[in-house]
């Protein structure tokens, strides 16, 4: 994965290598599932009292649960797959390092 900084002849070009692809993808995927698996939770207690659905409180406890539930995946996926080292590199004149 390639992006371009910059329009002029001194422009950084900052290159992604594989590692750092494959971690992205499995931290998107791992916040993924944290906000499904709460609104699923959310909208099976929707089911059993409808009546939630009306309160504002309701939303404002699904947010919060949604958020909460994001970053504590977040975090776990940090502590077991940290950053890669040296994933993200760049120079002035536009030549990818690794």
């Amino acid at each position: 994965m390639h992006m371009e900084r910059g329009t002029g002849p001194r422009s950084e070009r900052i290159t992604m290598n594989s590692n750092m692809h494959l971690w992205v993808h499995g931290l998107l995927a791992a916040v993924l599932s944290a906000l499904g698996d709460s609104g699923t939770v959310a909208l099976g207690a929707a089911v059993v009292a409808p009546g939630f659905l009306r309160d504002s409180r309701f939303w404002e406890a699904l947010a919060g649960m949604l958020l909460f539930s994001a970053l504590k995946t977040v975090f776990a996926y940090l502590k077991q797959s940290p950053l890669p080292s040296g994933a993200i590199s760049a120079d002035s004149a536009g030549n990818a390092t690794r």
